[in-house]
């Protein structure tokens, strides 16, 4: 069964105390170190498969492929998975992120609190086993399902946020990234925004987060685990020059580059 997962309170042991408060504070700290290592073990799983994706990417084996290999490559791991990883190495750094993946929805949501409220970002992950990268701008096609995300976006948000939170970023996650495009995509997706009745207009910042960034956040994350996890403030920094790096880019859009993530370490450091 799946009761490991779970704090559980013993019927016999229940009728037997003189302090049920006790048991009930143990059970309920014993959920949360479970549910905080089942998602380790997913992310350290997650982990494994996003850096062979990067390695083989940096390695030049998804160049110049035919439609056939190409094929049989999304078979073996496709964007499914490519969601799923990305999702688990977030919700290891930032618990509160919330995976959607519902039809004409951005994949999901990072909600990372912060001294006066939340910062909240949708994200979506793009896989591409192609040498150019991911096309971010497809056509028509595209625009129309973005149309259905930004409509979509605020019902999503309210299950989770109160009224008077708004979508702060919007996050683009690949393996390959055509770079060149990000300047016109990132004021195509401020476009799109403006059509939503449901975000707040003004400025949302676009962010790009390529998957060699991503997986050094989670190496940061990790070689620093056990501070960062104990100490608020340690955490604090973390996010801070997280958000703060996907917030404050130029010309409506940022990229987190290996600069941003070797920021990111020294603000825990230091903290």
């Amino acid at each position: 069964n799946g009761r490991e997962h779970f704090g559980t309170i013993d019927l016999h042991d229940l009728l037997m105390t003189d302090s049920p408060e006790d048991l009930l504070v143990s059970a309920i700290r014993n959920s949360k170190s479970q549910f905080r290592n089942r998602i380790i073990g997913r992310a350290d799983d997650a982990f494994e498969r996003l850096q062979d994706l990067h390695q083989r990417g940096t390695a030049g084996e998804f160049d110049d492929l035919s439609q056939e290999e190409r094929k049989e490559l999304k078979d073996d791991y496709d964007y499914n998975g490519f969601e799923r990883d990305v999702f688990y190495l977030l919700k290891f750094m930032f618990l509160f992120t919330e995976r959607w993946g519902r039809e004409g929805e951005t994949d999901g949501c990072l909600v990372i609190p912060e001294e006066d409220g939340y910062f909240i970002a949708s994200y979506d992950p793009k896989l591409t086993y192609t040498k150019k990268g991911y096309d971010l701008d497809a056509g028509e096609k595209n625009k129309a399902a973005w149309y259905m995300v930004t409509e979509n976006l605020g019902g999503a948000l309210s299950v989770s946020l109160s009224d008077d939170e708004n979508l702060d970023a919007h996050l683009f996650v690949s393996n390959n990234f055509r770079e060149g495009q990000f300047p016109y995509v990132a004021s195509r997706v401020q476009e799109w925004f403006e059509q939503s009745e449901d975000v707040e207009k003004g400025g949302i910042p676009v962010a790009f987060l390529p998957l060699k960034s991503l997986l050094s956040l989670y190496e940061i994350f990790d070689r620093h685990y056990d501070p960062i996890i104990e100490y608020p403030s340690v955490k604090a920094a973390f996010r801070r020059a997280f958000t703060e790096k996907v917030k404050n880019g130029e010309a409506g859009y940022s990229v987190v580059d290996t600069d941003a993530c070797n920021t990111v370490e020294e603000q825990v450091l230091q903290a």
